[in-house]
């Protein structure tokens, strides 16, 4: 029932993944959704520690344990479909597209979201629900003291998906390589190679006193060694800074999804 109860919760959020990012995601999400429920039927009756038994003995009965190693497989899945431009569904539909428009890393924005879930469940399940009013004794709620520790455990867990996610999806991670060379022409080599331009200073030597140009270009961490290579093959004298990027404002190239 749990499986089935997933699904449905994630079709609006499909809808908003279709007309906000694109046609391909929301199918690519849909299908990853789809497959998660059925895995999660498949599986229902099968005990999890059989499963984990499978992989480490000793885990079965630590809880740290089973939290960073279902946290990283879990990040894992994640990056991996935030690598081709789909999710998992729920709130990192919400978190890819943020992501996307503000061109930031998508893994604590996940985070968030889902810790913002998690809390508001850890303060309805402390409130009494089998009272006179609305007698129900199949619906027990939980310790104060209980639902704090899930809550410190599921925090863990969640830093430790954000951990993974970013830094396997490297999709938004952004540097600044500066370029410092007397090839002027070195500039046009690396705009015919990557889809991003590029801003050059004219700057002179504090030593030898020669004119020299400083080129700036901001690209993706999967382009920085591509930037390199060219301008070590033109130019391997030139003086290279590479600086991470917190944040891109402007008009930065990204491939569209479709």
């Amino acid at each position: 029932m749990y499986w089935i109860f997933y699904f449905v919760v994630n079709v609006p959020l499909f809808f908003l993944g279709f007309f906000k990012v694109g046609k391909k995601f929301a199918i690519y999400s849909l299908l990853n959704v789809a497959c998660a429920s059925g895995f999660g039927i498949l599986l229902k009756s099968t005990d999890p520690n059989n499963i984990l038994n499978l992989i480490a003995t000793q885990m079965a009965t630590e809880t740290v344990a089973r939290v960073i190693f279902a946290a990283s497989c879990t990040g894992i899945a994640s990056a991996l479909a935030y690598l081709i431009d789909s999710t998992a569904g729920g709130t990192d539909i919400i978190a890819f597209y943020i992501s996307e428009r503000k061109s930031v890393q998508i893994g604590k924005y996940s985070a968030l979201f889902n810790l913002f879930v998690v809390g508001i469940y850890s303060i309805l399940s402390v409130i009494p629900v089998n009272t006179e009013l609305f007698p129900n004794p199949d619906l027990q709620s939980v310790e104060p003291a209980t639902a704090i520790i899930i809550f410190l455990f599921t925090v863990m867990y969640m830093i430790v998906i954000s951990f993974v996610v970013d830094q396997i999806n490297t999709t938004n991670k952004k540097f600044e390589i500066q370029i410092i060379t007397p090839n002027y022409n070195l500039s046009q080599s690396i705009i015919a190679a990557i889809p991003h331009g590029c801003t050059i200073i004219n700057g002179k030597g504090g030593y030898s006193g020669n004119d020299l140009f400083v080129i700036h270009v901001s690209v993706r961490k999967s382009e920085v060694k591509k930037v390199i290579k060219i301008v070590k093959e033109i130019d391997n004298k030139a003086f290279i800074n590479v600086f991470p990027m917190a944040q891109v404002y402007g008009k930065f190239f990204r491939k569209p999804i479709k």
